[in-house]
């Protein structure tokens, strides 16, 4: 007689994270400045069902006032049973919905004033601290806001990073540009 558990979200989440990082191959790491450890992958061509990692897939209707604009989700993460959604590119911003998929509020707002952010290119929720952190590449900045949206501060950007996740220990940045790597093209030849 087998049993059956549903596992929960976070547990699906870390799955599928360590899943997608099993997909893509180590092919050397090193230490650097005995600050930041440098990983560089190699692109997998390998398939991975998403089954295999997946137990459950849930539809929710998000729900918006109706002067609300949603552009294309970038990013989601469920925290404390609430959605934390990255939007852009019409009103770049991170809107909070509950777990019904009601909107509740915005975690700061693009401009160039005081809590504000020029450039919205990632997010992360810091467990730790109970924070949304936004790494704000326009002006090399992490912003901090606290769980309800409120402005807290902002630090320089330690590294040029273009993504970033809260780890139980810190964060973790991506640093690199993996179309250059499999183009074996420079910046400029991506974008001329």
């Amino acid at each position: 007689m087998s049993h059956l558990t549903q596992k929960p979200v976070r547990f699906r989440f870390v799955v599928l994270i360590v899943s997608i990082l099993i997909s893509v191959s180590c092919s050397n790491s090193k230490r650097i400045n005995d600050e930041y450890i440098s990983i560089h992958l190699k692109p997998s061509n390998e398939k991975q069902l998403l089954s295999s990692f997946v137990e459950e897939v849930n539809f929710v209707k998000l729900i918006t006032p109706d002067d609300m604009k949603v552009g294309s989700i970038e990013k989601i993460i469920l925290h404390n049973n609430d959605f934390y959604v990255r939007h852009t590119p019409t009103s770049p911003s991170i809107s909070v919905f509950d777990s019904g998929g009601k909107f509740r509020y915005n975690i700061g707002k693009q401009g160039r004033g005081p809590g504000e952010y020029v450039g919205l290119h990632d997010f992360t929720i810091d467990g730790q601290h109970n924070e949304v952190v936004i790494i704000d590449l326009m002006q090399q900045k992490m912003h901090h806001y606290g769980i309800e949206g409120i402005y807290k501060f902002s630090n320089d950007l330690p590294i040029h990073a273009l993504k970033f996740s809260w780890l139980s220990d810190g964060f973790i940045f991506w640093v690199g540009n993996l179309y250059n790597d499999v183009m074996n093209k420079d910046e400029s030849q991506l974008w001329n």
